[in-house]
């Protein structure tokens, strides 16, 4: 659905885990075919493509408190940014499904007045809202269109908490009355 990105993040990960490949391939030609013939080469890398799974793991797991670090410093920046825009108007737009058109539409209905900038594509995490602010937000911006959603309970919260929105929009999903 999408191209892979190389964000920090992702070049962290495939070093790491090239490191743990090296690391294992070394360990597997030392153990297990030392003394036999060379040609047995390709069977320890063999085996070390089924173990693969095994050095990403344990790359995202050493990675972990750096990524956790870095997303906190991330919101604490875009809070910062935020408490400081004190003429800042935020919207956040939530609900079981049509945020991106509601967030898209309104939008369009604000932009030649004010100046607007909303959160990209489908961007409703945490984390997409705090990049924007970063990135897109500037002193001149009247209104933030914030979607926001949740993977778990608690998370809708949980931003809203964090972007303190002026006006909220819940979309709900109108029963059919068919019967």
């Amino acid at each position: 659905k999408h191209n892979l990105t190389l964000t920090g993040k992702v070049n962290a990960l495939i070093l790491l885990t090239l490191f743990w490949d090296f690391t294992f391939a070394v360990l597997i030609y030392d153990f297990l075919f030392k003394g036999f013939f060379a040609l047995l080469i390709p069977a320890a890398l063999l085996l070390l493509f089924q173990l693969t799974p095994l050095p990403i793991l344990l790359s995202g797991i050493i990675l972990y408190p750096a990524d956790l670090y870095l997303k906190k410093k991330i919101i604490q920046n875009a809070k910062k940014k935020l408490e400081n825009l004190k003429h800042l108007k935020v919207v956040a737009i939530t609900g079981s499904y049509g945020k991106t058109s509601t967030k898209d539409i309104l939008y369009t209905l604000l932009w030649k007045k004010f100046k607007v900038v909303k959160t990209p594509k489908s961007f409703n995490t945490q984390m997409g809202v705090a990049q924007t602010i970063l990135e897109d937000v500037k002193e001149n911006t009247d209104i933030l269109i914030a979607e926001i959603g949740a993977y778990k309970k608690g998370e809708i919260a949980e931003i809203a908490k964090f972007i303190k929105p002026d006006i909220l929009i819940r979309i709900h999903k109108v029963p059919d009355n068919k019967s």
